[in-house]
């Protein structure tokens, strides 16, 4: 277990930036009366997970030394902490909304019903249930592919020094 500290410690800081985020969305109002923008910034969120997520594998690398990097080395740490992360994103998104933002879903469906981005079924099937089974999957795919892109650049960055 203990090959799988640093995993650990930067998955549990990836949920506790995510949970900053959704606090930091709450008080400039995001969820609620200027939800709209919650929808226009979420790129913002990404581009702060990557960089996040980038920072990790770049500290799980230097803590193991590798004089030698190889790409599926790197894919293999980025998997593992994605997959650590996907395990404990249901529990901290069922936190988010029955805790830190309970009213979102709900001012959610109406922004969109409102706006008409969606029709009646589409923002029906934004449920907390649905949320909480889709969003670890979508984050899995996020995973795989940053740590495909990031195989690359470390393999780049290794080959320099």
């Amino acid at each position: 277990m203990g090959e799988y500290n640093t995993h650990l410690k930067w998955s549990l800081l990836f949920i506790g930036t995510c949970f900053c985020w959704q606090v930091f969305e709450r008080l400039g109002g995001w969820h609620y009366e200027q939800i709209e923008l919650h929808f226009k910034f979420r790129t913002l969120f990404f581009i702060l997970t990557t960089i996040f997520f980038f920072l990790g594998i770049r500290d799980i690398i230097k803590q193991e030394n590798h004089k030698h990097l190889k790409k599926r080395t790197v894919l293999s740490h980025g998997l593992i902490l994605t997959g650590i992360i996907a395990l404990l994103m249901p529990a901290s998104l069922w936190i988010l909304y029955n805790f830190i933002t309970p009213d979102f879903i709900a001012n959610a469906n109406d922004f969109l019903a409102e706006s008409k981005k969606y029709s009646g079924n589409r923002s029906a099937s934004l449920s907390d249930k649905v949320l909480l089974t889709r969003i670890p999957f979508i984050f899995i795919i996020w995973g795989v592919i940053n740590s495909a892109i990031m195989s690359f650049v470390f393999k780049i960055e290794s080959t320099r020094g």
